[in-house]
Order: C-alpha cells, then sequence, then structure tokens
C-alpha cells in the first residue's frame, strides 16, 4: 500500500476531487486497485480498522488514456491518527495506474457525517435494486438532499426534497454495479452502499 500523511477524520471528511488514470484493457481477475481509510497505524498490519472507501479496478479509462475526475468520495468519522492508502495488485504489466490532484475537505462540527446504522432507521430498498430505489428516512425532515455516486465517485444522482419521509429514486438507467447515496438533513450526512442489478 502506499499511504498518506496522518489526518485527523475525526468528524468525517470529503475528497473533493481526484485525477484518476487506470488502464485497464488487460484486467486480470486478480488485479485490483483500492482506496482505504486506515485508522491507529499507517502499516495495514498495525492499523486498528482497514475500511475500503472506493473499489477503481474497473474505473473507465478517459480517452487515449487520459485522466477522468473523481468527486465526493465520503471519509467516514474515525477516531485517533488516520490515514489514506492506495491498495494496488497487478498481474498483468499493462495494467498501469495514476493519481493525482487529490484535494480532502474536513467536516466541522455541527452536522454529522456517518455511515447509516441501524439505530438511525434509515432503510434503502430494494437493495440489489433494479428499477428503483426506497430511501427510508425514518422519520419526517424539513429538507433532504439526496445524491447517488458511483464507484469513480462521479455523481449521477442529485435531489432536494422537502417535508418527506420517504424519497424515491428511479434507478431503471443505472449501469449495474455498487453505488453510495449520501444524505443530508439539518441534523447528519451519511452515507449507505447499494446495488444495481438488472
Amino acid at each position: 500500500m502506499r499511504v498518506s500523511p496522518q489526518f485527523d477524520f475525526s468528524g468525517g471528511a470529503i475528497i473533493d476531487s481526484m485525477s484518476a488514470s487506470i488502464g485497464n484493457s488487460n484486467l486480470q481477475p486478480e488485479d485490483f486497485i483500492g482506496l482505504y481509510l486506515l485508522t491507529g497505524s499507517p502499516d495495514p498490519s498495525l492499523a486498528t480498522t482497514e475500511t475500503l472507501l472506493v473499489d477503481f479496478t474497473l474505473f473507465p479509462n478517459g480517452p487515449g488514456g487520459g485522466f477522468g475526475d473523481t468527486t465526493g468520495i465520503l471519509i467516514p468519522p474515525s477516531t485517533g491518527p488516520s490515514y489514506i492508502a492506495f491498495k494496488y495488485i497487478r498481474t498483468n504489466g499493462l495494467f498501469s495506474v495514476i493519481f493525482d490532484d487529490i484535494y480532502i475537505s474536513a467536516f466541522t462540527t455541527g452536522i454529522s457525517p456517518l455511515f447509516f446504522g441501524e439505530d438511525l432507521g434509515v432503510r434503502l430498498y430494494p437493495n440489489p435494486s433494479t428499477n428503483y430505489l426506497t430511501i427510508n428516512l425514518g422519520s419526517n425532515n424539513k429538507k433532504v438532499e439526496v445524491t447517488i455516486v458511483d464507484i469513480t465517485g462521479k455523481v449521477i444522482y442529485s435531489s432536494i426534497a422537502t417535508n418527506t419521509i420517504k424519497v424515491e429514486v428511479n434507478t431503471e438507467d443505472f449501469k449495474e454495479g455498487i453505488y453510495v447515496v449520501q444524505i443530508q438533513t439539518e441534523e447528519f450526512i451519511g452515507t449507505k452502499k447499494f446495488i444495481v442489478k438488472k
């Protein structure tokens, strides 16, 4: 793994942008490139936790091998020293990876970013999804911002709803894969993964 300097992600954070160029024309089943959050130690074998944030293995390469820009990669709150790490496994010499221009913003207090737990009552269904996704917020919210990103961090859906308990998302045009939905209310920001299968 390649590991960043130490960060303080006690309030959570977001990777605002990060350029990526991944040549995967000869991708092998064993090849892998992932972005991780490590806590406790920069050494993965000593880290308290190792959380996969994004699987870049199937990241679509830009035209002519150019860079694609990723946005909105959420980093959950963590205690103690935290690190961003890239894990890269290459079994074929033609599988190349370049990352550049990484910008990270930490969240401030007042809004509590988190990965939704069962205690908040937020539910996504059906999961896996085919043609639609229901986001049940568990309680009425005056204003809710919903953003959905794919595994590369590209925003593919965004909406704002008011005075609602549920948000319905049409996923009929979504490609098969893993997505992250981010929900922001006046009280919190939270994220949860879901899968689209056709």
